[in-house]
């Protein structure tokens, strides 16, 4: 958050200038099968707020690959404390599962 400007010109991570993400990735990718684990931690408001929010999120992404289609599995927990800035020791909490169909004209198989 420290960091985000260049040559006089602002920029910063998809979550904000004033804020600060750190992410680990664990995966398998064995032919056309892949599993892909995520541990993130993002802040936001840490300069400009008293109570920055602060998420935790750990996401699970299963793939297959079928000719030139990819089918995903997703599934995602988010806990968010101190939402919208105010002082909260209880997260917010949300659960997600989504399902994704993906139609690559690019692959060479």
């Amino acid at each position: 958050y420290l960091y985000s400007s260049y040559m006089g010109r602002r920029w910063g991570a998809h979550s904000g200038s004033d804020s600060d993400d750190k992410i680990i990735m664990l995966g398998y990718i064995k032919g056309d099968f892949s599993i892909i684990s995520s541990y993130n931690i993002e802040r936001h408001g840490v300069v400009s707020q008293n109570y920055p929010e602060k998420k935790h999120e750990v996401i699970l992404r299963f793939s297959k690959q079928q000719n030139h289609i990819v089918y995903t599995l997703y599934l995602e927990n988010e806990k968010i404390y101190n939402y919208n800035f105010e002082q909260n020791y209880n997260p917010e909490v949300s659960n997600v599962i989504g399902l994704g169909i993906q139609y690559n004209l690019s692959l060479n198989k």
